[in-house]
């Protein structure tokens, strides 16, 4: 081996192992972009505070349709809270259905701090607040995610019965919005792992123009995701504005799950 080879071997190995600590102690730093909130818990009428599993506090809101058969859980992207994403909620209620938002931890005025496991539990303690308190049947939740939230909305429909699954903007691992390929043998929010296991009905939109979170994530989920599945492609979307561009091929979208939902034959 000459002197070349074995510097370039060293500088990978090297690379490889910074590569491997900095996903291990520090990944969470680039991965949970948290703002500032937007709101207190006084600005809003009607902020809900959430116990979790280890008792963690965490902020959610509750809008309510008479009429609406389902109902949605919202999990939202990075930079958002439940102020901020309350809009999209109500453009839900418009639609016809109930639909709820909740911070994760550290994000809003909920406590704690961001992490994947704290991910899950702050999405599992607001599904069974709809259940328990909100007696919403299992299967009239269509759990929804964006960006972020997306990881976690594909958690919960993979681990908790629910109706339906919407994903957009979504990644297939956390690293590979940034790697592209896999370079450890670890990751973090492995959606594309989840996304095959999931039964119910499931949407995936994504912009082709989303500079965020890359197109073809969206195009490989929904390749490994079982039927019945569906998809929305928007030629000029980038990772925010697919509903602002199309809005009626994107409610019909949501109009066709709620169709499918409705013949499909779901497991206890």
């Amino acid at each position: 081996m000459n002197s070349f080879t074995r510097s370039t071997l060293d500088f990978l190995i090297v690379f490889f192992v910074t590569l491997c600590v900095l996903g291990i102690f520090i990944s969470d730093v680039f991965i949970f972009r948290s703002k500032a909130a937007s709101y207190t818990d006084e600005s809003l009428v009607n902020v809900i505070k959430i116990a979790t599993k280890d008792g963690t506090k965490i902020s959610a809101m509750y809008f309510e349709n008479p009429k609406a058969e389902y109902t949605v859980l919202v999990s939202h992207g990075n930079s958002e809270d439940i102020k901020t994403s309350s809009k999209f909620a109500k453009e839900l209620v418009d639609h016809g259905f109930s639909a709820m938002v909740y911070d994760y931890y550290g994000y809003g005025t909920s406590e704690g701090k961001p992490s994947e496991y704290n991910s899950y539990l702050a999405v599992t303690s607001a599904y069974d607040y709809l259940l328990k308190q909100k007696n919403v049947q299992s299967r009239k939740i269509i759990s929804y995610g964006h960006s972020l939230g997306s990881a976690l909305a594909s958690y919960l429909a993979e681990t908790q019965p629910v109706g339906g699954l919407v994903i957009e903007g979504a990644f297939t691992t956390a690293f590979r919005v940034l790697t592209i390929v896999p370079l450890v043998p670890f990751d973090k929010f492995r959606t594309i792992s989840r996304i095959e296991n999931i039964d119910m009905p499931k949407l995936i939109i994504h912009g082709k123009k989303d500079n965020v979170i890359q197109f073809w994530h969206g195009e490989e989920l929904y390749q490994k995701a079982k039927a019945p599945k569906d998809f929305l492609w928007i030629d000029n979307a980038g990772h925010v504005d697919v509903r602002k561009l199309e809005s009626k091929k994107y409610w019909k979208k949501w109009d066709d799950l709620v169709n499918t939902m409705g013949s499909f034959n779901y497991k206890k």
